[in-house]
């Protein structure tokens, strides 16, 4: 609707005739999909800087913030007798990781020699810096404590930093959280998380199916997306029974908020690929809930309540369930 007075507001473009152009009323009115480079007539010259800029795999008017400065050091909650991984930070982000590596390698070696044998050091990199680190043996919580009054030594500059337990304490509230989701939570023997976890964000959705008719189509654009992924691996063509839609507004949600964090992260549109997951029909409730969920690296008890009996390879129990 154009607009009927050069203040733009009643509407969401204005003729200026001046210019002998359109004015949008809101920048996302528009999505820029082409550039079109031509040649003018009358002025052969090329624009070196635009040459320079399209040639770019990406580029921004926005320049790289440089972060020389790190958090207050938060303090230790280590409350288990004993861990095998240890959490050092936080770093200053504009050190070299190697450089980073080799202080905390000689960090244990001054301050904890009967420890730094054959440790695992990696650099994590974000706004901030952080050192994990997987140790061969494992080490006590009076020890991980007296650490963090010792001196650490980066790039030559001496400082405290804090050292916990990677895995966290029951007492601390999950860092990994902010995500709203806990890789660790339902892990037992690998990169395990101890700490205090919500509730899921799933755990009071509704759900509901709707059925898809196979011969609409949609149906057929399902049908024939899924037949291509035959034969299967033991060699046999599927027969398509039912096809149904899971409605979860939930999920939904949560599955743009994250594209938007891809977005906003890699500055362009995520890539969409649809693909086909088996899954144990025993458990069908929990996935139109919950979605797909990383499995854990426990086996199903058949005497538990909430994943015996149902055939599972791992269990649909947190970590912290014994």
């Amino acid at each position: 609707v154009e607009s009927s007075d050069s203040s733009n507001y009643d509407g969401d473009h204005i003729w200026v005739q001046s210019q002998k152009y359109y004015v949008i009323a809101e920048p996302s009115q528009i999505l820029p999909q082409h550039i079109i480079k031509f040649k003018a007539h009358d002025n052969p010259q090329a624009d070196k800087e635009l040459l320079r800029v399209l040639s770019l795999p990406r580029w921004s008017t926005k320049r790289e913030e440089i972060v020389d400065w790190v958090p207050e050091n938060r303090l230790c909650a280590m409350s288990m007798p004993t861990t095998d991984a240890l959490w050092m930070g936080f770093l200053h982000a504009n050190v070299d990781d190697d450089r980073l590596e080799a202080d905390v390698k000689r960090f244990f070696e001054v301050h904890a020699p009967d420890y730094a044998k054959n440790i695992r050091v990696h650099i994590a990199s974000g706004k901030y810096k952080k050192a994990h680190v997987e140790m061969r043996c494992t080490i006590p919580k009076d020890v991980v404590h007296e650490l963090n009054k010792r001196t650490f030594v980066e790039n030559g500059v001496e400082r405290f930093i804090t050292v916990d337990d990677a895995h966290g304490s029951p007492s601390m509230r999950c860092p990994r959280w902010i995500a709203r989701y806990c890789r660790g939570r339902n892990l037992r023997f690998t990169h395990s998380c101890w700490c205090k976890h919500e509730a899921l964000p799933t755990a009071n959705a509704k759900y509901y199916l709707q059925e898809i008719d196979q011969w609409s189509a949609k149906g057929t654009e399902i049908w024939e997306k899924f037949m291509q992924s035959a034969p299967f691996h033991d060699g046999s063509y599927p027969t398509i029974v039912k096809i149904s839609a899971i409605q979860n507004h939930t999920l939904s949600r949560l599955h743009e908020e994250y594209r938007g964090y891809l977005r906003n992260k890699n500055k362009e549109e995520p890539v969409v690929r649809e693909l086909y997951h088996g899954t144990n029909n025993n458990i069908l409730d929990v996935l139109y809930q919950h979605g797909l969920q990383p499995p854990s690296d426990t086996k199903a008890s058949e005497m538990c309540p909430v994943s015996g009996g149902k055939g599972l390879c791992t269990t649909l129990c947190n970590g912290s369930i014994v």
